[in-house]
């Protein structure tokens, strides 16, 4: 028993040993722990303060190179937001300029590539502007969706702009604020405006306004909403409207202005004349007013449908914009004159908004004043999207016979038109057809036995059935080819030069470029071919 006892007593004793070290090992594990998590603690404390420190130096930086800049001049702020003045600066330089001498420098050696460059400002005779309104309670907003987005910028007197057309724009605006029953289209659901179109008609600055609505007809609109609209847009001055947007910025000179007109107003007897009044419709600046249901999905990207039924003028002349070709014009007339050929010959062209206008038609004169240089007099000649004739009825007085063709159903009565305007003898020289390029040459045999084509495509170029038939063996002998997308043009010379492609192909003899969206990245090409006899 005491052997027993004594082992009892040792055993106690060591387990009581082995329990304080097992004690200390857990506390020292304990006192490691927690000065590592006040390591880690302190670590991140010192980040943020560094990183505090780091935001607020570049915080005070941004300051001081903001505070030591210049500001950003109002060109700057709008080359943002708007793509088409991006290289005002320098229009000579875009991209596609330089794609193109550099192409012509290859394919048309020892010949100088030039280009024509008119006014850099107000060329922009023709606007399609969209219009979104995201919520019932904000007032539309009307402009140009941001790069690789739908989130609309306003571009208020835009330097592109004729200056018709931004007053016209300050107008609809200032409108539509009086109007908040005209909502604008979000962008999803059907109803609503969804885009604003302008067109200038050069010789009195009239603007042609389109509404497009994303509705069906005008009782969805509303009747009321519309004509309340209608005699807000026609009576509203827009000197007025400019003249109060370009003081918005500054409350406090509105106020002294205001205080300024209030003395200068004043009556012998002390009465204050009403401006306000005295102004309506004294600067009516719309030559006609259209309204155009097209309930578009919010995936088509097309501003105008076809729908006859869809168009309804509501102010002004419905015949469209008048436009004519001044130099080309006193050419003519003076030719025809002195040939006795029974009138007068001066073009004038018709653009309602249903049809394709240019919108710098100062710059595309020239174009068709080359056009006439390099055309073949008394030739029978075929024009191939040729519009409402802007190209052909300016070549009547040099051709044999002139057959002109175009897809859009409306063109057709834009081009009789203007024809009737002209003397019998020119009249029975051109013939036009509704068709497409690919119809008139396939089902057509339009370029049978001809002596000219003229085309002016798409920017996606020429069909495949047009460039097969311009080198088939009864094709014409000259081409004049004028291209509003170079890529798609490099590709057709490629298929009409080529050797592979027809035993008789064509051959540049002339290129020249001319800048039609002076800061846009585009550029208008005319070629000249002929065909190569062997």
């Amino acid at each position: 028993m005491n052997a027993f006892k004594e082992f009892k007593k040792k055993f106690q004793n060591g387990n009581n040993i082995d329990d304080k070290v097992v004690t200390q090992n857990l506390e020292e594990d304990k006192n490691k722990k927690q000065k590592q998590t006040k390591k880690k603690k302190q670590k991140k404390l010192t980040k943020r303060r560094d990183k505090k420190q780091t935001v607020e130096g570049d915080h005070n930086k941004g300051k001081n190179a903001k505070s030591n800049s210049k500001p950003m001049s109002s060109l700057a702020k709008l080359k943002q937001r708007d793509p088409s003045i991006k290289y005002m600066k320098n229009p000579l330089q875009t991209p596609k300029i330089l794609d193109a001498k550099k192409f012509f420098s290859k394919h048309w050696c020892n010949n100088t590539f030039n280009i024509t460059l008119k006014a850099k400002t107000g060329w922009r005779t023709v606007a399609k502007l969209s219009v979104r309104g995201k919520s019932q309670n904000k007032h539309p907003v009307i402009g140009l969706f941001a790069p690789k987005s739908h989130r609309i910028v306003r571009i208020p007197n835009s330097p592109a702009h004729h200056v018709s057309i931004n007053k016209a724009l300050a107008i609809v605006e200032h409108c539509l604020l009086k109007v908040p029953n005209i909502k604008g289209y979000d962008g999803k659901n059907p109803g609503g405006l969804s885009y604003v179109a302008f067109s200038v008609q050069r010789k009195d600055s009239k603007v042609q306004l389109v509404l497009v609505f994303n509705n069906n007809n005008l009782k969805e609109l509303g009747e009321k909403n519309i004509n309340r609209f209608m005699k807000l847009l026609t009576n509203t001055n827009s000197n007025n409207i400019m003249a109060s947007n370009s003081n918005g910025s500054n409350h406090k000179k509105r106020k002294k202005n205001k205080k300024r007109k209030h003395s200068n107003n004043q009556q012998p007897n002390g009465d204050s004349s009403s401006s306000s009044t005295s102004s309506e419709g004294s600067d009516n600046i719309f030559h006609s007013i259209w309204l155009h249901f097209h309930p578009c999905g919010r995936h088509d990207n097309s501003i105008f449908g076809r729908n006859e039924n869809s168009w309804k003028c509501v102010y002004g002349n419905e015949c469209g914009v008048e436009e004519s070709f001044k130099e080309i014009s006193r050419i003519t007339s003076t030719k025809v004159k002195n040939k006795n050929d029974g009138g007068n010959y001066k073009t004038i062209l018709y653009f309602p908004p249903f049809v394709f206008r240019q919108a710098n038609l100062d710059a595309f004169e020239n174009i068709v004043q080359t056009i006439r240089k390099y055309l073949p007099v008394n030739k029978n000649v075929v024009e191939l999207y040729g519009g409402v004739g802007t190209i052909g009825l300016n070549i009547i007085d040099l051709v044999e016979h002139l057959s002109c063709s175009d897809e859009n159903p409306y063109n057709e009565k834009c081009f009789l038109r203007s024809k009737n305007n002209l003397s019998k003898m020119l009249q029975d020289k051109v013939h036009y057809t509704t068709g497409s390029a690919t119809a008139m040459v396939v089902d057509k045999n339009e370029l049978v036995d001809k002596d000219v084509c003229i085309v002016d495509p798409p920017r996606k170029g020429l069909d495949e059935a047009v460039i097969n038939a311009l080198l088939a063996p009864n094709g014409p002998e000259r081409l004049i080819y004028i291209s509003c997308g170079f890529k798609a043009f490099k590709r057709d010379y490629e298929a009409l030069t080529s050797n592979a492609s027809s035993i008789n192909p064509f051959q540049l003899i002339h290129a020249e470029g001319h800048v039609l969206f002076p800061g846009a990245d585009h550029l208008e090409t005319v070629a000249i071919f002929d065909r190569i006899k062997k």
